[in-house]
């Protein structure tokens, strides 16, 4: 919670949703986060336990669960913002 202090004092980069799909995607898809080890939004660790007991694949398990937060959040957000968040992901 602390270092998110550190952040606090940084000025918006750009407020097009546009924008920011684009930024968020190029630094998924080069691969910055999952090349230094680190998980983008701890799916790999449900994944882990549901592999255990289910025996269900990464890729299936990956869909099933963006589906459901995609419909999550087109229903308390507005469409177009689930929208581009599927974008970025």
């Amino acid at each position: 919670m602390g270092v998110l202090v550190l952040f606090e004092s940084m000025p918006v980069i750009t407020q097009l949703d546009v924008l920011i799909v684009m930024y968020c995607g190029v630094i998924v898809g080069l691969g910055i986060v999952v090349k230094s080890g680190g998980a983008i939004d701890g799916i790999e660790i449900l994944h882990i336990w549901f592999n255990r007991n289910y025996r269900i694949t990464f890729d299936t398990f990956l869909l099933a669960v963006n589906v459901v937060i995609i419909n999550i959040a087109a229903f308390v957000f507005l469409l177009v913002k689930a929208i581009l968040s599927l974008a970025v992901y």
